[in-house]
């Protein structure tokens, strides 16, 4: 079974609202990515009294699939508001007839979808011990030393081994021991990338060394949240880290609501100090901080095992 970013998004979604709910209407039609006036149907009737219309306001915010919007006008008598399309760095995008708006939601899918990507970089510290392997083809010249590393990430964090191919039928691959790494050489002649690689052992003339290197996964496009792409192939982790970054995303949309509720300014809090007193909030998550940082070190302790320096015999 495969994990898509969307899946991800629905799932901290899920999790960080726990049950609870925004007031929300639908849109009445189907609307492209650059249309601004926008009727919407109540989605618990016209009655007054319980209708999320009551919600809706001019500078409200809504959240529309991946799309954040801006209220800047609103007509109660034709339930039709004019909004700023793309808010808060968000892409504008077409939606479809009776797809659920937020209003004033207390996350957007948006905010959740950053948080996955900054979980991705995040990860990728090499404190953190998680990583994507890679490996490159370069054909062994015994002219050169140096060797360009152009079909590597710029960000690449190190090479983990070099082998190379010999043509005689022991299919054995034999490990080249020494080398460096180079980076931001300003050489654009003998290093178009700016970083290449110095091997101090000799491979075979014309045949392959392959450069097996480690490298931050890869942030998924805005553009492609919403596809069902796997988010194993489209960022470089291994199918039992997929429930790290989720883990880390709600606890980054988490912390930041103490910081809110603790405004002198106004009160978005509902509840009562004494029923919610401060430091509630962020001590909420300590217990899937533990499990954040097991998981962590569970993935990095695999990683360690899988690629390791040392041969055996």
């Amino acid at each position: 079974m495969t994990t898509s970013f969307n899946d991800w998004i629905e799932k901290v979604w899920r999790r960080v609202y726990s049950g609870s709910a925004d007031a929300t209407v639908q849109l009445t039609n189907t609307i492209g990515a650059s249309e601004t006036t926008i009727t919407f149907t109540p989605a618990l009737g016209s009655n007054p009294a319980t209708s999320p219309t009551n919600a809706m306001r001019v500078g409200a915010i809504l959240s529309v699939d991946l799309e954040v919007m801006y209220v800047t006008g609103y007509a109660s008598s034709t339930n039709q508001i004019t909004v700023v399309r793309g808010y808060e760095g968000s892409l504008a995008a077409s939606h479809n007839a009776n797809t659920i708006i937020y209003i004033q939601p207390v996350y957007t899918k948006f905010d959740v979808g950053v948080a996955l990507n900054d979980e991705l970089l995040r990860l990728s510290s090499p404190g953190n011990g998680l990583f994507k392997v890679g490996v490159e083809t370069i054909t062994y010249n015994p002219v050169y030393m140096g060797y360009d590393l152009a079909g590597i990430p710029t960000n690449f964090i190190d090479v983990m081994e070099i082998r190379h191919k010999i043509p005689y039928p022991t299919r054995n691959y034999p490990s080249i021991k020494k080398w460096k790494v180079l980076r931001s050489i300003p050489d654009a002649g003998v290093f178009p990338s700016g970083a290449g690689i110095v091997v101090y052992e000799s491979g075979y003339p014309g045949m392959p060394m392959y450069v097996q290197y480690s490298a931050p996964f890869t942030t998924v496009d805005p553009l492609v949240w919403a596809s069902t792409s796997d988010v194993v192939a489209a960022t470089g982790m291994t199918a039992t880290m997929v429930d790290i970054p989720p883990l880390g995303a709600e606890i980054q949309l988490t912390l930041p609501r103490e910081i809110r509720r603790n405004f002198m300014n106004s009160q978005p809090d509902p509840r009562k100090a004494p029923e919610v007193p401060a430091g509630s909030i962020s001590n909420s998550v300590q217990a899937m901080m533990m499990l954040y940082n097991t998981r962590i070190s569970e993935e990095a302790d695999r990683l360690m095992r899988q690629y390791t320096r040392v041969e055996g015999w």
